[in-house]
């Protein structure tokens, strides 16, 4: 068509024309006037190019010092860390990773999967449960499955050590799952107080069923045989009676004894004293405590004492008994009848100022084996529960043996085979009574620790007290009958006050009318302390004997009679010997 023939246009294609125009129009309008705008901001642009540089350098540094902070964190952290990727590739760990892989430097991980260390390295600590869980929460070929937001928790034991191990997933800033952590954290020591902590449950437990059982025997000998002797008719079934209720009574006495030692170890009161003593003296006395027992099982007890050793030592002499004793006991108990005991005293070799000592007590009994001797020397163990059932015992003696040789700087062991017997041996360093005088550790006696050891422990000839005045005072009426029962063929006449303030009031009252007072402590109305400072306040009370007679017999009780003015101390229940010697001491002039 020629163009300069006359176009006809329809009025409907017109107007559709008309409207594209306007269109055209107001879309280049609006494109001006962006462009204008355009030009105006170049300069805002411009001015703010560096500024914004600026910030996003501040931005990007922040972020590198947080990544930085973040590793820092994780690589010094005392747990076992692995920080893996989506794939399960190392991005980064602690330092103590190679406590379960020979890495040096955790780095040389970077970029590795978990399976190429595995392979590589074969962590034992990487078990079956713990790929499980990684390769069907992260790794599972349909993501439909995988969950990610995961944190499983499991227990693991890898060669020795206990681990608590923690794997849980994270995300990017979109949500979007970006990795997982392994985290393993070391429960070995933890694990292994709780154990300890439920054996000592488990051993105090049994240790408290044993005592009960060891308590209840000689009390319902004590009872059963006072029953008896109460409907006995003869005087042979009555002395029989008599006999074994002061051989139940002395074996509970050492069931409380040795629970009171337990007692004053775990609290930090078990004190040693050393003093001058005969050694073998007090050996022969200890074996002579036993002599009863080893009688009736017909056994044969041999005492074999080095000629070197010298005859007077330093330590503490009641608690080195304590210890051969105990050992001589136990050795008694667990050897068969007619079976061989052996104690042996060895002078092993001396330095400038003192000796070494060795002590051995020998059995052919039943021995322990080497799980057993383990825990012998423990405090409320036994070999094991058939040994106590069979033989008692509460499980302490061994326990404060070996507390004793340990606060006199010695050692304690044993050597046995189950069927060989055994053979219990210490060693402890002594001085002998001439280096005393040249040894300032060595404590001294103090006013309450006097009494004679040469001092004969017979009993008092019938009437050699003729003439002597006694003051007894305590609050319970058999203590009372008892001492006046004891002291009745002495001569000796008593009077009585069952508590302090009277004790004083009667003293008070005529003060040369007696020649010793017991004394009570624990006393309603007025103590023995109380009591015994105010006789002392008074000028006729300054030199009388005043001598305690109590159940406190702690090394802090009788220090505290002591300073409260008393002259000496006798523990509860009394032995007669003990209150005769202290008799002759103090009345015999």
């Amino acid at each position: 068509m020629d163009f300069n023939d006359e176009m006809s246009v329809s009025q409907e294609e017109y107007s559709h024309l008309q409207q594209r125009l306007s269109e055209v129009e107001k879309l280049n309008k609006k494109l001006a006037r962006d462009l204008r705008i355009s030009e105006r901001n170049k300069e805002i642009i411009k001015v703010n190019a560096e500024t914004q540089y600026s910030l996003t350098q501040n931005v990007s540094g922040e972020k590198q010092k947080q990544e930085l902070y973040v590793q820092l964190l994780l690589r010094s952290h005392p747990d076992i860390i692995f920080v893996f990727d989506d794939k399960a590739n190392f991005l980064l760990g602690t330092d103590s990773i190679s406590a379960i892989i020979d890495v040096d430097d955790v780095s040389l991980l970077q970029g590795r999967s978990l399976f190429s260390i595995i392979d590589h390295y074969k962590p034992s600590a990487f078990t079956d449960d713990i790929l499980a869980i990684i390769k069907n929460n992260f790794l599972n070929e349909d993501e439909s499955l995988n969950n990610y937001n995961v944190e499983e928790k499991l227990e693991i034991d890898v060669t020795g050590s206990k681990f608590d191990v923690k794997i849980l997933s994270f995300g990017n800033d979109y949500g979007v799952f970006a990795g997982f952590l392994v985290v393993m954290h070391d429960i070995t020591e933890l694990s292994k107080a709780i154990d300890n902590a439920e054996q000592a449950s488990r051993s105090k437990s049994e240790f408290l069923s044993r005592m009960s059982h060891e308590m209840r025997t000689p009390m319902t000998a004590i009872i059963g045989m006072t029953t008896i002797a109460k409907k006995a008719q003869s005087e042979e079934k009555i002395a029989d009676c008599l006999e074994e209720i002061e051989g139940a009574s002395k074996h509970l006495l050492d069931v409380i004894n040795n629970v009171l030692d337990m007692s004053k170890i775990e609290a930090n009161k078990f004190e040693i004293n050393s003093v001058p003593f005969n050694f073998k003296k007090m050996v022969y006395n200890a074996a002579n405590v036993l002599s009863f027992r080893i009688e009736e099982k017909n056994q044969k007890l041999s005492i074999e004492i080095d000629d070197n050793i010298p005859q007077n030592i330093v330590s503490d002499e009641f608690r080195l008994t304590q210890v051969i004793t105990n050992l001589l006991a136990n050795a008694v108990k667990f050897t068969p009848g007619e079976g061989t005991i052996t104690l042996r005293a060895v002078y092993c070799k001396d330095t400038s100022d003192r000796f070494l000592l060795r002590v051995e007590v020998e059995d052919n009994g039943i021995g322990v084996s080497p799980e057993e001797k383990d825990r012998l020397f423990d405090a409320f163990e036994q070999a094991d529960g058939g040994t106590s059932r069979k033989y008692g015992g509460t499980g302490l003696g061994l326990a404060i043996c070996r507390q004793i040789i340990e606060m006199m700087d010695g050692e304690i062991r044993v050597d046995s085979e189950p069927g060989k017997g055994s053979t219990f041996i210490f060693t402890i360093p002594l001085l002998t009574h001439a280096e005393l005088q040249n040894d300032t550790e060595i404590t001294g006696k103090s006013k309450l620790h006097d009494t004679d050891n040469e001092m004969s422990s017979a009993l008092i000839p019938d009437g050699q007290f003729e003439g002597m005045h006694i003051l007894i005072v305590d609050d319970v009426d058999i203590n009372r009958d008892i001492i006046s029962s004891i002291l009745e063929d002495t001569g000796v006449k008593t009077d009585f006050a069952d508590n302090g303030l009277k004790a004083v009031r009667m003293f008070n009252s005529n003060p040369f009318k007696y020649s010793m007072i017991l004394m009570d402590i624990q006393m309603p109305e007025m103590d023995g302390y109380t009591a015994t400072k105010l006789i002392r306040d008074s000028r006729e009370g300054k030199n009388i004997p005043i001598i305690a007679m109590t159940a406190n017999v702690f090394k802090e009780d009788i220090e505290a009679c002591g300073a409260a003015g008393m002259d000496s101390h006798l523990g509860k229940p009394i032995d007669v010997d003990s209150l005769f010697k202290e008799l002759k001491r103090f009345l015999i002039k």
